[in-house]
């Protein structure tokens, strides 16, 4: 059975999930995808398999465009993500203690990724945000800007 990771989200939220195409039963398969970034050296661990296989391929448009932050749509593709950010998922592992997966590209074509854990994060050019401890509060953010996510990390470059 697969997780459910929509049962807390607001209804405009699960809305917007289904105006992009998403359902609770829906299934793709991620193979393609990490056959690319597996062969950079991602670890496809089971949390990002199960996100993947729910969400992989859509484009959803939050219903909320300014909150908190100025929001923009998110886009599950894995490989438009984070192919070539295989060294950002090392310095993630580093500080975090988990493996990262990229999961979406969202604000700025920035790269959301999804630890083993549940720790998601956005990483910019310049900085690595904290978007929420688990996926779900992480599509809530996402799709809500309900509360800006606070910078963990900023790269001196």
């Amino acid at each position: 059975m697969a997780q459910d990771f929509t049962s807390r989200l607001p209804a405009a939220a699960v809305q917007a999930l289904r105006a992009a195409g998403w359902a609770p039963d829906r299934s793709v398969d991620v193979r393609a995808w990490h056959e690319i970034l597996g062969a950079e050296g991602f670890v496809l661990h089971l949390l990002a398999r199960q996100v993947l296989e729910n969400f992989g391929g859509l484009r959803v448009t939050p219903p909320v465009a300014v909150g908190a932050f100025r929001n923009s749509d998110v886009l599950f593709e894995p490989e438009l993500a984070g192919s070539g950010m295989f060294d950002i998922a090392v310095e993630l592992k580093k500080m975090f203690g988990q493996d990262f997966y990229p999961i979406a590209e969202w604000i700025t074509n920035s790269t959301v990724f999804l630890g083993s854990a549940g720790m998601v994060v956005d990483d910019h050019d310049v900085e690595v945000l904290h978007v929420a401890d688990s996926f779900e509060d992480a599509l809530r953010v996402m799709l809500l800007a309900d509360r800006e996510p606070p910078v963990l990390h900023t790269y001196s470059r």
